[in-house]
Protein backbone atom coordinates (compact mmCIF):
# COMPACT_ATOMS: atom_id res chain seq x y z
CA UNK A 1 0.00 0.00 0.00
CA UNK A 2 1.50 3.44 -0.97
CA UNK A 3 1.04 6.22 1.09
CA UNK A 4 -1.16 8.46 -0.24
CA UNK A 5 -3.27 5.25 -0.05
CA UNK A 6 -2.64 4.99 3.29
CA UNK A 7 -2.86 8.92 3.77
CA UNK A 8 0.86 9.42 4.67
CA UNK A 9 0.99 13.02 4.14
CA UNK A 10 4.82 13.46 5.07
CA UNK A 11 5.65 10.01 3.36
CA UNK A 12 3.45 11.27 -0.04
CA UNK A 13 5.61 14.20 0.11
CA UNK A 14 9.00 12.73 0.44
CA UNK A 15 8.20 10.62 -2.54
CA UNK A 16 6.99 12.84 -4.61
CA UNK A 17 10.12 15.24 -4.05
CA UNK A 18 12.37 12.18 -4.42
CA UNK A 19 10.63 11.88 -8.19
CA UNK A 20 11.28 15.54 -8.51
CA UNK A 21 14.71 15.07 -8.30
CA UNK A 22 14.59 11.88 -11.15
CA UNK A 23 13.17 14.18 -13.56
CA UNK A 24 15.51 14.87 -15.75
CA UNK A 25 16.87 13.46 -19.61
CA UNK A 26 15.48 10.06 -20.53
CA UNK A 27 13.99 9.01 -16.94
CA UNK A 28 11.52 12.13 -16.97
CA UNK A 29 8.94 9.58 -19.15
CA UNK A 30 8.86 7.51 -15.89
CA UNK A 31 8.98 9.84 -13.18
CA UNK A 32 5.90 11.63 -14.66
CA UNK A 33 4.46 8.58 -15.25
CA UNK A 34 5.02 7.92 -11.61
CA UNK A 35 3.65 11.20 -10.36
CA UNK A 36 0.54 10.62 -12.45
CA UNK A 37 0.47 7.53 -10.09
CA UNK A 38 0.86 9.17 -6.54
CA UNK A 39 -1.29 11.85 -7.06
CA UNK A 40 -4.05 9.33 -8.43
CA UNK A 41 -4.26 7.44 -5.92
CA UNK A 42 -4.06 10.99 -3.50
CA UNK A 43 -7.26 11.99 -5.28
CA UNK A 44 -5.82 14.75 -6.69
CA UNK A 45 -7.00 14.63 -10.20
CA UNK A 46 -5.86 17.66 -11.87
CA UNK A 47 -2.16 16.43 -10.67
CA UNK A 48 -2.85 13.09 -12.24
CA UNK A 49 -3.73 14.39 -15.71
CA UNK A 50 -0.97 17.02 -15.70
CA UNK A 51 1.79 14.69 -14.83
CA UNK A 52 -0.31 11.92 -17.57
CA UNK A 53 0.08 14.53 -19.71
CA UNK A 54 3.30 15.38 -19.53
CA UNK A 55 4.19 11.45 -20.11
CA UNK A 56 1.91 11.37 -22.74
CA UNK A 57 3.83 14.55 -24.37
CA UNK A 58 7.52 12.72 -23.62
CA UNK A 59 5.82 9.56 -25.50
CA UNK A 60 6.39 7.36 -22.38
CA UNK A 61 6.51 3.81 -24.53
CA UNK A 62 4.22 2.18 -20.99
CA UNK A 63 2.13 5.01 -20.71
CA UNK A 64 -0.86 2.60 -21.96
CA UNK A 65 -0.70 0.86 -19.15
CA UNK A 66 -3.08 3.33 -17.36
CA UNK A 67 -5.83 1.13 -19.01
CA UNK A 68 -5.06 -1.52 -16.12
CA UNK A 69 -2.82 0.26 -13.23
CA UNK A 70 -5.20 0.02 -10.46
CA UNK A 71 -3.53 2.90 -9.42
CA UNK A 72 -5.40 5.48 -11.67
CA UNK A 73 -8.95 3.74 -10.32
CA UNK A 74 -10.02 6.96 -8.74
CA UNK A 75 -9.71 8.67 -11.93
CA UNK A 76 -11.51 6.50 -14.30
CA UNK A 77 -14.92 7.80 -13.92
CA UNK A 78 -13.49 11.58 -15.32
CA UNK A 79 -13.76 13.01 -19.03
CA UNK A 80 -10.09 12.97 -19.17
CA UNK A 81 -9.48 9.59 -18.91
CA UNK A 82 -11.67 8.88 -21.61
CA UNK A 83 -10.05 11.49 -23.69
CA UNK A 84 -6.27 9.69 -23.14
CA UNK A 85 -7.59 6.86 -23.73
CA UNK A 86 -8.88 8.00 -27.19
CA UNK A 87 -5.53 9.78 -27.81
CA UNK A 88 -3.30 6.53 -26.38
CA UNK A 89 -5.64 4.78 -29.49
CA UNK A 90 -6.38 2.12 -26.30
CA UNK A 91 -9.91 1.44 -25.59
CA UNK A 92 -11.14 1.96 -21.74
Amino acid sequence: MTAARRGDRAGFAKRMAQLETLRSGDRRRHVDYARASALAQSNDADGAFRALDASYRAHYPFLWRVRTDLAFDSIRKDPRYGELLARLNVNG
